[in-house]
C-alpha cells in the first residue's frame, strides 16, 4: 500500500505542471499596429508605430518611452518606420523611416536610418552608400581604362593618320545611310531627361482576396487606366 501511495505522489509530480496564463505586461499604444514588429532589447523591447513613425522602449518598470532619434524631421519625411538589430549581444539597432525624394520627375522612397548604440547615434543613409560603392566601382575601371589606352597609345600613333581617313568615310557613309541620325539622338536626349512615370497594379494570387473585393479591384483599375488613356497621349498605344 505504501509503495502504491508513493508510486502515485511521483507520477503525479512528474506528469503535472502549471501554466500562468495571466500575461506579465500589457502594452497599449494609439496606433492599432503597435506592436506588430518587436525587438528585444537589454532592459525590455523596441516597439515601433508604423503609423506615426516613432519608436519605443518598453520596459517592465518604465512602460513605453519614446526614443528620440531624428532631432528634425527631413522633407517628405513618411511615417512607416522599420527597426532591425545587428547583434544580439551588444544594444546595436538600426531604425529606417522612408523619405520621399524626386530624381529627374520620378518620385521613389529611399531609407533614412540612424543607428542606436552603446556609443550613440549614427546617421545611414543606404542610398548614398551604395552611390558611393557605384562610383568607386567608376573609377576603379576608369582608371583601368585610362592604363590600358596609355599602352595603347603608341602603337595607335603609328596608324594614326592612315586610320583616321578610313574612320572618316566610314562615318560619312553611315550618316548618310542614316539622314535623321541628328534628330533621333535629340529625341533619345529628351527621353533620358524625362523618363516619365511607371504604374504597376499588383494583385495577390494566393486567394486571401474575396471575390467582391477582386471585382472592385479591376474596376479601380480600370477606372484609372481610362483615366490615363483619356488625359495621356502616349498611352493610347497601350489600350
Amino acid at each position: 500500500m505504501y509503495r502504491k501511495l508513493l508510486f502515485m505522489m511521483v507520477l503525479c509530480n512528474a506528469t503535472g505542471f502549471n501554466v500562468q496564463i495571466s500575461p506579465v505586461k500589457h502594452f497599449t499604444n494609439e496606433d492599432p499596429l503597435f506592436g506588430q514588429t518587436i525587438i528585444q532589447s537589454k532592459d525590455g523591447i523596441f516597439v515601433p508605430s508604423p503609423i506615426y513613425g516613432g519608436l519605443f522602449e518598453c520596459t517592465l518598470e518604465n512602460e513605453c518611452t519614446k526614443v528620440n532619434i531624428n532631432d528634425e524631421n527631413p522633407k517628405g519625411m513618411r511615417p512607416v518606420a522599420s527597426v532591425a538589430s545587428l547583434t544580439s549581444q551588444d544594444q546595436h539597432v538600426v531604425m529606417c523611416n522612408q523619405v520621399r525624394t524626386k530624381s529627374r520627375g520620378t518620385e521613389y522612397l529611399n531609407g533614412n536610418c540612424t543607428l542606436m548604440s552603446p556609443s550613440g547615434k549614427v546617421k545611414l543613409s543606404p542610398a548614398e552608400l551604395d552611390n558611393n560603392m557605384d562610383n568607386n566601382n567608376n573609377n576603379n575601371n576608369n582608371n583601368n581604362n585610362n592604363n590600358n589606352n596609355n599602352n595603347n597609345n603608341n602603337n595607335n600613333n603609328n596608324n594614326k593618320y592612315r586610320g583616321g581617313r578610313i574612320d572618316q568615310v566610314k562615318w560619312r557613309k553611315r550618316r548618310e545611310a542614316q539622314p535623321n541620325l541628328g534628330a533621333l539622338e535629340e529625341e533619345e536626349e529628351e527621353e533620358e531627361e524625362d523618363p516619365g512615370t511607371e504604374i504597376a497594379f499588383v494583385l495577390d494570387g494566393s486567394g486571401s482576396i474575396q471575390y467582391d473585393d477582386f471585382e472592385k479591384a479591376k474596376e479601380f483599375i480600370h477606372t484609372t487606366m481610362s483615366n490615363v488613356w483619356k488625359t495621356c497621349f502616349d498611352a493610347s498605344i497601350f489600350f
